[in-house]
């Protein structure tokens, strides 16, 4: 029930301001935000942890269909894949029954509780080496993140994303974590959440388009600084103290996966 109220807040939020948005980055910040929260502690000890990749839209999108518990149109979804547009032409109806029954077999083993993976691009520009702090603008109650998928959109709500606007952090770990960053100052930060809601019947719009919104909980939060993206380092860590590893079963290592799209 939580839950639900805050995303009705949330929502309530969004219709009455120009919202902030991503997928990969996040924009300028129109208006700093006001804070709420006690800056987040940080972790004393950091844990070998490996950097997970983005989940991808196809099985956010499910998710979002199980969730709010709406039977999706797959053979849309088929007709639409990648898959079906590369293939020749000849091939194409085949291709379009394959993508169905691969779609078909997803949403069906699909939890859509399981863990997703979102990642997004900060910008370390408010650094306090008095307060021991760094702020985070972008991150506040406006902040979704959208995902454009065979014709639909779905904007992801992170219910307590404004915790994470401003973070402790000691001199040493700042120190050694700009040390890794490029010229730009941009930390990439790492989101794995949990879907909590998601409802089909009144889509949310905003100039002209229509976002189905699914609600999550940060599960972990990591900031990884590197010039090497294919050897991040991690600088900042969260782990909520209710997510068990054993809730990591939706996630695979990078390196180890490969996108279905």
């Amino acid at each position: 029930m939580i839950i639900l109220q805050k995303f009705i807040l949330i929502l309530t939020f969004l219709v009455m301001g120009l919202p902030a948005n991503a997928q990969d980055t996040l924009p300028p910040v129109i208006n700093a935000p006001t804070y709420k929260h006690e800056p987040l502690a940080e972790s004393l000890t950091l844990p070998d942890v490996k950097t997970y990749p983005r989940s991808d839209p196809e099985r956010i999108l499910l998710a979002h269909y199980k969730l709010s518990k709406t039977p999706p149109n797959i053979n849309g979804f088929a007709r639409q894949s990648p898959r079906v547009a590369r293939a020749q032409d000849i091939d194409k109806a085949a291709m379009a029954i394959s993508e169905y029954n691969r779609i078909e077999n997803r949403f069906s083993l699909l939890n859509p509780e399981d863990p997703l993976v979102i990642k997004t691009t900060l910008q370390l520009d408010e650094y306090s080496s008095f307060q021991n702090l760094i702020a985070f603008d972008e991150l506040n109650d406006k902040t979704y993140f959208k995902y454009p998928v065979y014709g639909e959109n779905i904007g992801i709500v992170i219910t307590d994303i404004e915790k994470f606007n401003r973070i402790k952090i000691s001199k040493e770990t700042a120190d050694a974590m700009f040390k890794n960053l490029s010229s730009t100052n941009q930390i990439t930060a790492e989101f794995i959440i949990v879907p909590k809601f998601a409802d089909r019947k009144v889509p949310f719009t905003y100039e002209e388009t229509d976002y189905w919104l699914m609600a999550a909980t940060v599960a972990e939060f990591r900031l990884w600084a590197s010039t090497d993206k294919e050897n991040p380092i991690l600088s900042w860590y969260y782990r909520d103290p209710n997510y068990k590893p054993k809730d990591k079963k939706g996630l695979k290592e990078k390196g180890r996966f490969t996108l279905p799209l």
